[in-house]
This record gives structure tokens, sequence and C-alpha cells, in this order.
């Protein structure tokens, strides 16, 4: 039997362990935000050379101006997200996060003794 005294031995309640990992996962769906207000941006750089605006409830060159302003407030919304994107989280990130938690179970462990 060998022992691997580099290792550390973790004890944590299952909640705590769901807790941190829930907002971990909330963290890393922040962190693709950015792809909606990208691909609707993308979209209408796209169709404006592609399309001859017609006269259709409302004139061409209303049906012009909206699409500018929905492709300005797209690529405002675009910036936006990715300067509020978290910064990536690696498994010793969460590691390091569980590590002090940890910590309070097993005082609270000595102390009922």
């Amino acid at each position: 039997m060998h022992s691997n005294l580099s290792e550390r031995v973790v004890y944590l309640y299952e909640s705590k362990i769901r807790i941190c990992l829930m907002e971990n996962l909330n963290k890393l769906d922040d962190g693709r935000a950015w792809q909606v207000p990208f691909g609707i941006f993308l979209t209408i750089c796209i169709i404006f050379p592609t399309t001859d605006f017609k006269d259709w409830i409302l004139s061409k060159y209303v049906w012009q101006a909206v699409f500018i302003l929905l492709g300005g407030i797209s690529f405002v919304y675009f910036i936006y997200s990715l300067y509020k994107r978290p910064k990536k989280v690696t498994v010793d990130d969460i590691i390091n996060e569980l590590i002090p938690l940890s910590a309070e179970i097993s005082l609270s462990k000595k102390n009922s003794k």
C-alpha cells in the first residue's frame, strides 16, 4: 500500500458542492452570452448588401433605418456582453473554492467532540 502525501482529502456536504457547481455553471453560461448579439449583428451585416428594400407597410427608407438601428443596438449589446463576460473558470479554480468549505466542516467536527 502506497501513500501519496501530496494529495488532500476533502470532506464536503453534497449541498455545498452542488451550490459551488451551480454558481460556476452560471458563470459558464454567462461567458457565452455574447453569441446571440453577435449572430444578430452578423445577420444584419449580411442582409444589408444583399437586400433591396421595398415599400411594404413602411417605406423602404424606414426599413433601412430600422435595420441600421437594430444593427447598432446588437453591436452595442455585443460589445457590452464581451465586456461583462466573466473570466474563464478552470477545474483548479473550483477546487480552490471548495477547499475552504472543507476546512469549515472539519473544524465543526472537531468542536463537536
